[in-house]
């Protein structure tokens, strides 16, 4: 007998309690059974059977049930780890959003305060009359961005103008009341719903200072935040009504959402668990002390909720937040387990299906590895920067614990000295990497700055190669120099970091270029615009050369080329990071073009404006310049023009020479030069033999001056037979050619030159009587030490408090005070504050200046707002020193 029949399965997905599988049979396809029992939100199957008499409903029930058995296993176990995937890929998702979101803000509130700054530094604000003050305050309303309602002055009584000559008293503000004391340059208040417009707002204020440091009042702004509102509306996960994004303040206090119910009523800190919401206070608890924060709670409806926080980074510690329904969160993964139900029941239907969601899941795991990989490569860059950094500190370090062991033991003066010149060179290259590590936490915090002042170019670029020319004369190399003539000799500019620049990238090319290689600098002039010159560097080498991949992370901090390249040749790290803040602050760009094994050449622009200098001529007064002859003799033109260029600035009668030969010819026509500079290797006669023809031609009358790129030092002897006197390394600077001058024809430059400059003699201060607060004693020493030589009379005090007790006892003793900062008892803010709180006209006008390590913009502006005078850093400039005493002590041979 046969029968034939449907054997149907129908599997329910519930939301609770899960997946119900029913099985039936159906002696028809048409049999109404299916029809009433098959529900909307199921999926269905059925299965078209011929069934034997032999072959019994029950044994086909149960093969049925094995076989969904171990499909709903794998089903399970498929459901369980999708479940996971979705739930960790929406949460990264969500905080993605979140901190792009959240470092946007930030930026708009750093503009705003960027903005701030601009304008508390105008004319007007520092000089004006209060009227005029307030009046150019208010003037500024409506033009300074949409966000701002309203620009006032606060003033340090805590009067602020609602309009010029009516005021609001706010001194009690902890906003005002914290830049007024010092403790930030810029504060911003807690939200409030704004008068003018109705709308949530903030105050933020700024420090209007005076040149001599003092807060004459705040410039404040008045922020609708419009900017961030339509941030905050613009956050979408699709999730419609069920869900909202807010931005609550450091108190908890929402005070901007995309539902305005929220706005300014509610505070996710004061969750009333009893009213209904379940687990809201101890997650808000969580937000507020945490910088990033998830978790679930319950609303009144029973509606569980999945919040997201991430805090906006800076001083203003918003929480910025995204809640959403749990249960639309989990949508994708209820979805997906209705199709995954469906193609149990269907083989072709679940093998597409299973393709699908193979390559959605193998996407998300690529995407999530992509991630990790990102973090770990992150934390490995930070791990070997820290790495790098022990090795940078500890060898300079381990030179000088060395060096000094071995100086205490020396037996004859010259190895103390050499002890002492190494211990010299360590301390120096461990102040570097200190300096490259300060001078990358101030660009991270976009605190980098520049100080322009007139420089002499030349002069700065002689400064630079000092510095590097030791290394070049150890690897031997080809050193070379090439500058536009055009380009002014005084600029106006921070030649300090400009400097800066050049000698990372000469010492980078110097470090990666072999012995006997070529390392040239090159400047030009590429255009000149209402005052403002852009030049152009560029540094070449012959060295190691880099990859187009090397390249691509070149200028990121705490990379190198390769992770073992600190350990081969050295190095932070961050010189080329630092190289580019510097050149972008000073409208400029940096590139590099290079082929591995080829070199390269690093070049960058900077606008600098002309200078205004006033030069001397530093030659010796003794000689009668007018009547000395110059024969430069060079083979290379633009240096024989250089010579006639400098020539020219100085006055003096110069001729050229291409060649020794023609150099010959010249002498034997126009008679014997007083002075030759000689260029040691030219084509055909070199700079020796011709040296010794001019020799004999005079006897020995002329003076010669060898002049080469290459080390001189191994030829000295023949050149000194030939009648060499001097020696002149290339490049040539115009205060080499002075100083050869002088020492050929005349005599040094005499100590009255220094007075002419503007330099006084160092006993210039005797008389005079400071008083050195420091608590550290080898700090004392080396000051006394430094002091001893200028005739100044010097008293110490090991503290802030004992300092204030001298000062207190006899005012009158002291002509200038330096205050280090951190000492015990009482530290030097404290102590400057309560010396100028003294019933004493001359403590209250006595010249402090700050002498101290912390060296950032914000520590100076500090110790000004303290009520010191001026500032200099540690380790001491000495030179620094007196330039800061020569200010505020006027010469005079005694004290009065």
């Amino acid at each position: 007998m046969k029968k034939t029949g449907i054997l149907f399965t129908i599997v329910y997905f519930e939301k609770r309690p899960g997946i119900v599988i029913e099985s039936f049979y159906c002696p028809e396809p048409d049999d109404p059974t299916f029809h009433k029992t098959a529900r909307d939100d199921s999926v269905a199957a059925g299965v078209w059977m011929k069934r034997k008499k032999s072959i019994g409903f029950n044994t086909i029930l149960t093969i049925e049930l094995l076989v969904l058995f171990v499909m709903a296993g794998i089903f399970v176990i498929i459901a369980v780890q999708t479940r996971d995937s979705l739930k960790n890929l929406a949460q990264i998702s969500s905080f993605q959003i979140l901190k792009a979101r959240a470092g946007t803000i930030n930026e708009i509130i750093n503009s705003y305060q960027r903005l701030l700054s601009v304008q508390s530094r105008q004319d007007i604000f520092i000089s004006g009359t209060d009227r005029e003050v307030e009046e150019a305050a208010h003037a500024q309303t409506g033009k300074l961005g949409d966000d701002i309602s309203s620009v006032f002055i606060i003033w340090p009584d805590g009067r602020a103008t609602t309009t010029p000559g009516n005021y609001i008293d706010i001194a009690d503000r902890p906003y005002v009341r914290a830049v007024y004391s010092g403790e930030m340059d810029t504060a911003v208040s807690d939200p409030f719903n704004s008068r003018n417009t109705g709308r949530p707002a903030v105050i933020m204020v700024h420090a209007v200072k005076t040149p001599g440091g003092r807060t004459r009042a705040l410039l404040a702004i008045e922020m609708t935040l419009a900017k961030v509102n339509a941030l905050v509306d613009g956050i979408s996960l699709g999730a419609g009504e069920s869900g909202y994004a807010w931005v609550a303040d450091k108190n908890g206090l929402i005070f901007l959402s995309d539902r305005p119910e929220l706005t300014m009523k509610t505070n996710i800190a004061r969750a009333d668990e009893e009213a209904g919401y379940k687990g809201l206070t101890a997650l808000s608890r969580e937000i507020l002390g945490r910088k990033q924060a998830t978790g679930t709670f319950v609303n009144p409806q029973g509606v569980e909720y999945t919040l997201f926080a991430e805090e906006i980074s800076g001083q203003i510690r918003w929480k910025l937040g995204i809640v959403i329904s749990t249960e639309f969160l989990m949508l994708p993964f209820h979805n997906l387990m209705l199709a995954l139900a469906g193609l149990m029941l269907t083989a072709l239907a679940a093998s597409m299906a299973a393709a699908v969601h193979v390559g959605k899941l193998r996407a998300v795991r690529n995407d999530l590895i992509h991630a990790q990989e990102e973090a770990i490569a992150g934390a490995n860059a930070k791990s070997s920067f820290l790495a790098n950094m022990s090795h940078e500190i500890r060898t300079p370090l381990n030179a000088v614990v060395g060096m000094t062991t071995l100086g205490k033991n020396a037996s004859s003066p010259e190895r103390k000295d050499y002890c002492f010149s190494k211990i010299e060179d360590a301390s120096n290259h461990l102040l570097g990497v200190i300096n490259d590590i300060l001078d990358i936490s101030k660009i991270e915090a976009n605190k980098l700055e520049l100080s322009p002042r007139n420089f002499d170019f030349e002069k700065m670029v002689q400064r630079v190669f000092n510095v590097v020319n030791f290394r070049v004369e150890e690897k031997r190399l080809n050193f070379l120099f090439h500058k536009d003539k055009t380009i002014p000799r005084a600029l106006l500019g921070d030649a300090q970091r400009l400097a800066q620049v050049i000698a990372n990238l000469l010492s980078n090319a110097i470090k990666f270029t072999p012995e006997l290689g070529t390392v040239s600098l090159t400047v030009r002039l590429l255009r000149e615009e209402e005052g403002i010159f852009t030049l152009q560097f560029e540094v070449t080498d012959t060295g190691i050369g880099l990859s187009p991949e090397q390249q691509a992370k070149l200028f990121s901090p705490f990379q190198q080329a390769e992770s073992d390249t600190s350990r081969k040749f050295g190095g932070t790290g961050l010189g080329l990071a630092i190289s580019k803040r510097i050149v972008e602050l000073m409208n400029g760009r940096i590139w590099v073009s290079s082929e591995p094994g080829r070199g390269s050449t690093f070049a960058f622009t900077v606008c600098l404006e002309r200078g205004a200098m006033e030069y001397h001529n530093l030659l010796s007064p003794d000689v009668n310049w007018g009547n000395v002859r110059v024969l430069a003799v060079d083979d290379a033109s633009e240096d024989r023009e250089y010579f006639l260029d400098v020539a020219g600035q100085l006055h003096i009668s110069c001729d050229v020479a291409a060649s020794g030969e023609e150099a010959l010819r010249m002498s034997a026509m126009n008679g014997p030069y007083d002075i030759y500079f000689m260029d040691w290797k030219m084509p055909g006669m070199d700079g020796l033999e011709t040296a010794a023809r001019i020799g004999e031609a005079t006897a020995g009358k002329s003076v010669v001056i060898m002049v080469s790129s290459a080390d001189l030092r191994h030829i000295e002897t023949d050149a000194k037979k030939a009648g060499v006197g001097h020696f002149l390394s290339k490049p040539i600077f115009r205060s080499d050619i002075v100083d050869c001058l002088n020492q050929c024809l005349g005599r040094p430059w005499p100590a009255n030159a220094k007075e002419r400059q503007g330099v006084e003699p160092e006993e210039r201060f005797a008389g005079y009587r400071i008083l050195l607060a420091e608590d550290v004693e080898i700090n004392r020493e080396i000051a006394l030490a430094l002091f001893e030589p200028t005739g100044l009379a010097v008293d110490c005090a090991e503290n802030g408090r004992q300092a204030l007790e001298m000062i207190q006892a006899a005012p009158e003793r002291y002509d200038a005070v330096l205050m280090d900062i951190q000492m015990p008892e009482m530290d030097g803010y404290e102590a400057t504050r309560k010396i100028r709180g003294l019933d004493d006209a001359r403590a209250r006008a006595v010249p402090i200046i700050a002498m101290t390590a912390n060296v950032f913009r914000e520590d100076v502006e500090k110790c000004l707002a303290a009520g010191m005078d001026d500032h200099t850093g540690k380790p001491l400039d000495f030179e620094d020193v007196k330039r800061k005493l020569r200010k505020y002590l006027p010469a005079r041979s005694t004290a009065a």
